[in-house]
């Protein structure tokens, strides 16, 4: 496994940014980005991003402060979701509140048999693997939430007629004009 859903042979590579970097900055229409602490969500419409872009503003049109405790349990979610979570990382970015503030959290994770611990960090087990799928389902349903909220958003920007045009059916996704 290089991840709670990701598995390779012979290669350590890793195809989600978000377990290994605290920060990540996504550019283009629809974008997420999350730096230190804040989510920043960029407007869906590509009309509103050119224009922001040509005045000179930057695409996000939301954010998201996130408290000290929400930080620390969005990052216990996706550096798991990468396997291991050091404490090395952990300290360095938290101190020492870090296990203080979550130990109910982790003490679940290990009553669960989700989590192992040793003397540099915490792992994700087989059974944590599975239930890690499970939390990241919930967290990637909650983002198609808002960006389906977004869409709707440029429904009423575009109008019935115009938006209907911009749908692409399901089943095209990914054929060539000619397909």
């Amino acid at each position: 496994p290089t991840s709670a859903w990701c598995f390779n042979r012979g290669s350590k590579s890793i195809d989600e940014y978000i377990v290994g970097a605290a920060n990540y900055v996504g550019l283009g229409s629809g974008a997420f980005s999350y730096v230190d602490g804040v989510l920043y969500a960029t407007t869906f419409s590509l009309q509103a991003y050119v224009e922001r872009i040509d005045r000179g503003l930057t695409g996000v049109t939301g954010e998201r402060r996130m408290a000290v405790r929400e930080r620390m349990r969005y990052d216990l979610l996706v550096r798991l979701f990468g396997l291991r979570m050091e404490k090395d990382w952990v300290r360095a970015r938290y101190g020492a509140r870090f296990e203080r503030t979550l130990r109910p959290e982790l003490l679940g994770l290990k009553v669960l048999g989700a989590i192992a611990e040793d003397e540099r960090g915490w792992s994700l087990t087989p059974r944590g693997m599975f239930l890690w799928v499970r939390m990241m389902s919930a967290f990637f349903e909650s983002v198609d939430e808002f960006r389906e909220q977004m869409r709707r958003h440029i429904s009423d920007e575009l109008g019935d007629a115009d938006a209907a045009e911009c749908r692409v059916p399901f089943a095209e996704i990914g054929r060539g004009a000619g397909a």
